[in-house]
């Protein structure tokens, strides 16, 4: 019996032993490439990725920014050489560790996104009340229709300048915004950069930078002395009356008359104690701590303004008496509505210009003007600045030289000592 020989292997299978030697070349070939990419990679420092060279010749580094919403944030830099990319990676680093550098990913937060998403949601727990209205109010209105959908890090000082100067060309109530308003504006957008550098979504502040609106100083509306005589005297018979001679002979401000509380006059001492101020927010009165340390404080009273309190504690009592429906939840408060109710200062401000015509006195001076009033008084009897400015509450001195610095100068000081003639402090009053 013959015996079957079998034929080698290649003649069944020609065509696979014909590319295997090919395979195994490539696959050789794959391995020395990888082992090439491999070696031409450099290791960075802290905070760096490695160097790479790419397939088409240039070389490319990574360094790590930081993380933004929970994700890291990375940046390729490319070169013709490992050794410009790394000093490309170095510049950039040594620029992050001063801030020159933002932490964005992609496209970069617009002001709009910023404001609404992160800015005023954090402000809450930063900024008072009121404001925090007037911040959201400003940016709203003023701020965002143009520039919000700009990314907050391509932001320019330009762009800042045109938008201030478009305002101030705006038409509002009773002609344009006052440079005043656009100063506001500019504020609040200021106070937006600031906090979107501290985030690391912006280099440098365009707010800031930009030129603000030249703002004229207000010449401040003073009574002369026959006029100022004319408004105590029908102060008597008004019932808004007591509230105007506190304001006129204690220089403190609206809403701080407004939250004073029979606990805050000490009679014997002729003191009243200021610490919060009336506020009228989303409808709701809210009693706040006044804004600054210096804004607590306690000031003197005059003999006028001690009688003006206790008609006002009278007329209080009998209004108690005359209404069914009187509010109980406001007791303390030294003016309060006929019902009860804390007084509204618009409403005392619209009553008070009332007033003022129907005795022929100008409407240019304004029931804040009272305080000013009031501080030209101190001035022209010669009080040190600090002095005044702890009367009045002010934060610093530089306040209240910028507003009443001026007074002693020229014919202003002579209307300011007819005030202080007419209205004089409790010691004076006591001699008397």
């Amino acid at each position: 019996m013959n015996s079957k020989v079998t034929p080698p292997v290649e003649e069944h299978f020609p065509l696979i032993y014909r590319f295997l030697p090919l395979r195994r070349s490539t696959r050789r070939s794959t391995v020395a490439n990888e082992e090439v990419v491999r070696s031409s990679r450099r290791k960075g420092g802290n905070g760096a990725g490695g160097i790479t060279r790419r397939p088409n010749g240039l070389w490319m580094g990574r360094i790590t920014l930081g993380y933004e919403n929970g994700r890291q944030v990375r940046r390729a830099y490319y070169g013709p050489t490992a050794a410009e990319v790394r000093a490309k990676m170095a510049e950039a680093q040594a620029k992050l560790q001063t801030g020159a550098t933002p932490v964005t990913r992609g496209r970069g937060a617009t002001l709009a996104g910023y404001v609404r998403e992160v800015y005023l949601p954090g402000a809450e727990h930063r900024l008072g009340p009121r404001t925090l209205l007037r911040y959201r109010e400003l940016l709203e209105q003023h701020v965002l229709p143009t520039l919000g959908t700009k990314q907050i890090a391509k932001l320019q000082p330009g762009d800042v300048e045109a938008l201030l100067s478009a305002k101030l060309k705006e038409p509002a109530r009773g002609g344009v915004l006052s440079p005043g308003t656009v100063g506001h504006i500019r504020t609040a957008l200021r106070a937006v950069l600031n906090r979107a550098i501290r985030d690391g979504l912006a280099v440098r502040n365009a707010a800031s930078l930009a030129s603000p609106p030249r703002v004229g100083r207000r010449e401040l509306s003073l009574l002369k002395r026959d006029e100022l005589q004319l408004l105590l005297e029908s102060a008597e018979a008004h019932r808004d009356g007591p509230f105007w001679i506190l304001l006129l002979t204690t220089g403190c401000r609206t809403g701080e008359a407004l939250a004073l509380r029979w606990s805050d006059i000490n009679e014997e001492a002729r003191t009243m104690s200021i610490g919060r101020t009336l506020h009228r927010l989303d409808g709701t009165y809210q009693l706040l701590d006044t804004k600054t340390r210096l804004s607590r404080r306690t000031v003197p009273l005059t003999e006028l303004g001690l009688g003006a309190l206790r008609r006002q504690k009278a007329l209080q009592a009998k209004e108690r008496l005359a209404t069914k429906s009187w509010d109980g939840s406001w007791d303390g408060l030294v003016f309060r509505s006929p019902r009860g109710l804390p007084l509204n200062g618009s409403l005392l401000t619209h009553r008070f210009q009332e007033h003022l015509a129907s005795i022929g006195l100008p409407a240019k001076f304004r029931l804040h003007d009272c305080r000013h009033q009031a501080a030209s008084m101190l001035v022209a009897a010669g009080l040190p600045v600090r002095e005044v400015q702890a009367v009045l509450g002010h934060a610093s001195p530089t306040t209240t030289l910028a507003i009443y610095g001026h007074l002693v100068e020229g014919g202003q000081r002579a209307v300011a000592e007819t005030m202080q003639q007419l209205l004089t402090f409790s010691e004076s009053a006591g001699e008397s």
